[in-house]
């Protein structure tokens, strides 16, 4: 088994963040969550535009109305997809990676990452935090079927994860959410 918490390194010559998660559900029904607008609706922390599964596809990112704390939309391209184990599209500036692998009899494991540029690095342990809860709800849906987005507002769950990230050493010192 592995842990839940992710961990704050260097990857392919940038700073990553990387999680790591073995779920008790078959490759193709994570597959499902991690690429399907009712999937993503349960974990991933804003509304994704365009075609996930489509190489050079141009995404945007919305935050809904009700997170007026979150500024609008940003843009990224889907840089990889070989379905059904291997994501990756850019977000703004940062590289999100997903990558599933068969794991136990009938389980699979999530490899998680989000390259990050230099100047996003004092938010590190922000996101790590972040990122925690999100996949926490990617759990929470495939066990239950059910699940809502993470809040853009600072949680006590969230709060929580973020000073046992900066205990751990993970970069921070960026603005919190809700601060301004």
């Amino acid at each position: 088994m592995t842990s839940e918490r992710g961990t704050y390194e260097q990857i392919d010559g940038q700073a990553a963040l990387r999680f790591v998660r073995d779920l008790a559900h078959p490759i193709d029904r994570v597959w499902n969550a991690v690429t399907t607008p009712e999937g993503l609706a349960a974990w991933f922390p804003c509304r994704i535009e365009g075609d996930l599964l489509s190489v050079g596809a141009a995404l945007r990112f919305v935050f809904d109305d009700d997170h007026p704390e979150v500024e609008g939309t940003a843009g990224g391209t889907v840089l990889q997809v070989e379905p059904p184990t291997t994501l990756r599209f850019s977000w703004e500036a940062e590289e999100i990676r997903l990558v599933l692998e068969p794991h136990g009899q009938t389980g699979c494991r999530l490899t998680f990452i989000d390259l990050m540029p230099e100047d996003y690095v004092p938010g590190a342990a922000r996101t790590a935090a972040g990122w925690h809860v999100c996949l926490d709800g990617l759990t929470e849906r495939l066990r239950t079927g059910a699940g809502t987005a993470p809040s853009a507002e600072p949680t006590p769950r969230w709060r929580e994860l973020y000073e046992e990230y900066v205990a751990a050493g993970v970069p921070h010192g960026a603005p919190m959410p809700g601060a301004g």
